[in-house]
């Protein structure tokens, strides 16, 4: 089970000539999805990536929330056999993530210039790809190397967050949330502030003043 692209991309690279590129733009599930495991191991062992320009959570296609990425693939003069090593694992990759709030009106080959680094292409592999700066990656390895995992911390599994059922009732604005508590000081104890995705940054959330009426079950 995969899309559909992905025999795309494994047609594309193997009949490209030696030293040629390919580009396709996609959804970038497959650099962490695990479907996307065939692929990864496929392009590790049998290509170079000169580039991947990651526009996530970016409005591209005005219609469609599909996550798009681009990549710049080269398939090298001898291909990589299971168990060798990768060809070429020490060339450099191109990395640049867009976030969505940079898109409008940018100089997109101005702005990988500037914002975007190099990553080693030794560190692709099967496992699931990562875009961050090597800095970022190399401590993100640390914490999981030597930190406690949340499901280990917590000995359970995290839950995935609360439905409100329908949120044109539930979901509310600061102004909202003002008046139902100058009517009624009491409301300030079932109104929550909450997140979301997008408010989800790297290392700290951003609160938007958004809030949500969260109303705890009572047991008959």
């Amino acid at each position: 089970m995969a899309d559909i692209y992905v025999y795309f991309y494994e047609k594309g690279l193997n009949i490209l000539r030696p030293q040629g590129i390919l580009s396709y733009i996609v959804t970038n599930k497959w650099l962490r999805a695990g479907y996307g495991e065939p692929l990864r191991q496929f392009f590790a062992e049998n290509a170079v990536f000169e580039q991947i320009i990651d526009f996530g959570h970016a409005p591209i296609f005005e219609d469609a929330d599909v996550f798009p990425c681009t990549v710049s693939v080269r398939k090298p003069e001898s291909e990589g056999a299971e168990g060798a090593e990768k060809p070429e694992a020490s060339a450099p990759v191109q990395v640049c993530p867009v976030p969505r709030e940079h898109l409008e009106n940018i100089n997109l080959p101005q702005y990988i210039n500037q914002e975007g680094y190099k990553v080693p292409w030794s560190r692709y592999s099967k496992e699931e790809w990562s875009l961050e700066p090597p800095a970022v990656d190399d401590l993100m390895h640390k914490l999981r190397s030597q930190g406690t995992a949340l499901v280990d911390y917590m000995e359970t599994k995290p839950c995935y967050g609360i439905k409100t059922g329908l949120n044109t009732a539930f979901l509310i604005d600061d102004d909202t949330r003002k008046s139902l508590i100058e009517k009624d000081g009491k409301c300030s104890e079932l109104i929550k502030p909450y997140l979301r995705g997008q408010d989800i940054k790297r290392w700290s959330p951003d609160l938007q003043n958004l809030w949500m009426i969260v109303l705890q079950g009572v047991a008959a």
